[in-house]
Order: C-alpha cells, then structure tokens, then sequence
C-alpha cells in the first residue's frame, strides 16, 4: 500500500503544479495583453487627436482623381494600375476607393491600418507573453506619425501586413501546395501595392528554405516571382527623383552618414548615432546567423523582418540619396525599421535563450560577443522606447497644425495665395489644389461632407 500511496502523492503533487503553471501562464498572458493594449489605445488616441479631415500631398494627385473617376462612372483598371512617382499600387487604390465612397473621402477611416507579428513570433520563437510586449510597443510605434497621419501612406504598412501574412502562410502550410499558393496570392498582392512589396520575393524564397521547401517548391516561387516583378516593371516610365543609381558607390562616406540617418529616423534623438549602433548591430547578427545553419532555420522570423527592413532602406538609398542627407529623417521611413528593430528584439532574446539552455548552446567561444550584442540590443530598444512618445507627439502636433492651416485655407479659398495652399497641402502647385477644391465641394467630400 505504501508505494501505491506514494504514486497517488506524487500524481498529486505533479497534477498541482502542472495546474500552478497553467494558471501562472494564463496570469502571463492576461498580464501581456492589458500591456499590448496600451499601445494600441495610444495608437487610437493619437489619430483622434491629430487626425485632420482634409487631402494632403500625394491625396490630391493620387487618389482624388481615381475617386472622381468612380464617381462620374468612367473608373477604368488602367486608371488604378498607373504608374504613381515609382510606384504601381493597384491594391490601395482599390481599398483606398473603397473606404472613401463609403466615408465621403474622410481622411482618419484610412489611418486605422496597423499588424501584429506576435502569433508568428510565438510560433517560430517560442517566447515568453511578456518577452513579447515590446513588439506591440514597436510597431504601433508614434514615432511614425507621419504614416499614420497621412491617408495615401496606408499602402506602406498594407505592404508589411501582406508580406508577413505570407511568411505565416509558409509558416502554416507545410509540405501542403495550399499554403504555398496562399503565400503566392499575398505575395503578388503586396508587390501590386508599392515597390517594396517585391521585396517579398526575397524574403519569401529565404523564409521558404528555412521550413524545408523543396526545390521544385522553391523554383515555382521564383519563376512567380519573377513574372510579378516583370509585369510590374513593364512600361515603366521616369520617377519624380532624379535617378542616379551609383551615387551611393560614387559617394560612399555620404551614403553610409545618410544610412545611419535613415536607420536612425525611429529615433527621438541622437539619430545618427542610434541609427549606427542599429546598423553595427544588424551586421554582428548576419555575421552570427551565416557561421550556423542552425541559426538560419530558428531565427527566420526575426531575419525575414530584418530583411524586408534592409531591402527597404537599399531601396530608399538609391532614390533619395540625391535629394541630400536631410531627406533621410523623415518619419514615413520609420514604419519598416520599426520592424528592423522587432527582428533584432527577437532575435537576441531567442539567442539568450538558448545560449543558457543546458543543450543546443552556441560554442563557448562566442559567448562574450552574444551577451554583448543582446545588451546593445536592449539599449537601442530602450531608447526607441523612451524617444517614441515625445517624438510622435512633437510630430503629430506639427502635422496638425499644418492640416488646420491648409482647411482654412480651402474654406476661404478665394483670399488663399497659391504659395500658402503648395505650401500647406500640395508642394507642386497651389493652382492645383485651387482647381481640385471645386470636384471636392461639388462632391461634399473631404472637410466639405460635414464630418468633423
């Protein structure tokens, strides 16, 4: 009797912790998510409060006329599928249009757009709820004020959103050519939205070695890709920027001050300095994932993120560099190293991880230089956090009161100057906005429709 009751103490013992660490994993993630809101209720508040109903920028030359064209009923798919500056978004017109029928061209409906990596992360990375806060802190980041506060930027992050639901869709599918198919349809999808979307492509093909596609499997996501890409480059004509692809190679100390610059736009202060720690970084973690397979396969989130980031700045680089340095801080550049910053989050967590696991640890040798990038990493992230909020705030409040002058201005259009109404609402021609603030009051659209 006494070895039976024994294994009946021991079954007792082993059912009360199990139930103790349910509970305590239940707290975990019910703790995560009150602290995942947070940023997203700031997120909300931020529009409501900054948010102005009136067409900015690329709005007037962009989506207004595809919106008249609905209107008078003469909308055609070439229409949608123009060239914008280097740009094909076939994908946000059509959304764009959608929600702007149905809200009188109201310019918060399309500012409400935002992703979530954490059920991926969770699945590939095998963190902790609370090890995953940060993420929601990054990507809803206020930092970005300029994308969140312009409507026409809804194609940036519906480009991340498409691209990462076609790393979940490799993730989920498997050996099955359903999930592969899935992840084809996101991928073409993302690429008809903005020019960065082919960069899933890339990602894409790397992400899909990592789960173990097979070559036939690969070979089809290439041949795909390759068709989108030259479907979307077909008849392209001149971008509004000077294109001088060598100047980088030509100029490599400015290219390199201009990169740390970019990089370090996420930022509240101190951005070049920040933006070369986060390159430095980003470089020690390419040069650790190469020395082992291994690290290849686990850590395919975090370089995928990593990688739709560095394509993005490449991209950036060679169309910007030649408006000068001053073009590199701009908040809209923010949105895809936010994500850069997730990757590397992530990353060093899952390195920590396994690095004090009794099995599967990197060799001794490396430790040192680990445990100094995680704490870089932490630090960075740290100041991203800790500038995120005053940044976005200082922004957002420029950014409104910009919109509030150009609403004046449209309101009482006949004594608007030309140079207030380029200079408030669209930088090539106020007689432009002049003409265009007529189909607008016609149509009761935008600030005319009687929507705060």
């Amino acid at each position: 009797m006494e070895p039976a009751a024994g294994r009946l103490r021991g079954a007792l013992i082993d059912n009360r912790a199990s139930g103790g660490a349910a509970v305590s994993g239940r707290l975990a993630w019910a703790a995560s998510a009150a602290l995942m809101a947070a940023p997203v209720g700031l997120y909300f508040w931020f529009v409501d409060v900054f948010g102005v109903n009136v067409p900015f920028d690329d709005t007037w030359n962009g989506t207004l006329p595809l919106l008249r064209a609905l209107a008078d009923g003469r909308l055609q798919l070439a229409a949608l599928w123009a060239q914008h500056n280097e740009n094909r978004m076939l994908i946000p017109n059509l959304l764009t249009l959608l929600i702007d029928s149905a809200t009188r061209m109201n310019e918060r409906a399309d500012m409400l757009v935002s992703g979530c990596l954490l059920v991926l992360a969770r699945r590939t990375l095998r963190l902790g709820p609370l090890l995953l806060v940060p993420v929601a802190f990054l990507v809803m980041g206020l930092v970005q004020w300029e994308n969140i506060l312009w409507a026409f930027q809804l194609a940036w992050t519906l480009v991340l959103l498409l691209g990462v639901a076609s790393l979940a869709a490799i993730e989920w599918g498997g050996d099955r050519w359903s999930g592969w198919a899935l992840a084809v349809t996101f991928g073409v999808l993302a690429s008809y939205s903005s020019l960065q979307g082919l960069l899933v492509w890339p990602v894409g093909l790397y992400y899909g070695w990592a789960v173990g596609w097979p070559r036939g499997r690969a070979a089809s996501w290439t041949a795909v890709g390759l068709l989108t890409t030259f479907e979307y480059l077909r008849d392209f004509g001149p971008v509004g920027t000077p294109s001088r692809p060598l100047l980088p190679f030509q100029e490599p100390t400015v290219a390199a001050r201009y990169a740390a610059l970019l990089v370090g736009g996420m930022f509240g202060f101190h951005h070049l300095l920040l933006g070369g720690a986060t390159i430095a970084a980003v470089v020690g973690l390419a040069l650790f994932v190469v020395s082992d397979r291994r690290w290849r396969r686990e850590l395919r989130l975090p370089v995928a993120l990593i990688g739709f980031a560095v394509g993005f700045d490449a991209l950036v680089l060679v169309g910007r560099l030649p408006l000068g340095l001053v073009s590199a801080g701009a908040s809209r550049y923010t949105t895809y190293n936010l994500c850069l910053l997730v990757g590397l989050w992530l990353a060093s967590l899952h390195l920590v991880r396994r690095r004090v696991a009794p099995q599967g640890s990197p060799p001794s040798s490396s430790a040192p230089m680990l445990w100094l990038g995680a704490a870089l990493v932490a630090v960075i992230v740290g100041c991203q956090l800790g500038g995120d909020v005053p940044a976005g705030l200082s922004g957002g409040a420029r950014a409104r009161a910009q919109r509030v002058a150009g609403a004046h201005l449209l309101l009482d259009l006949a004594r608007a100057p030309d140079s207030a109404l380029a200079a408030d609402l669209f930088f090539p021609s106020g007689q432009y906005v002049r003409v265009w603030t007529g189909v607008l009051r016609r149509h009761r659209w935008s600030l005319f429709s009687g929507t705060p």
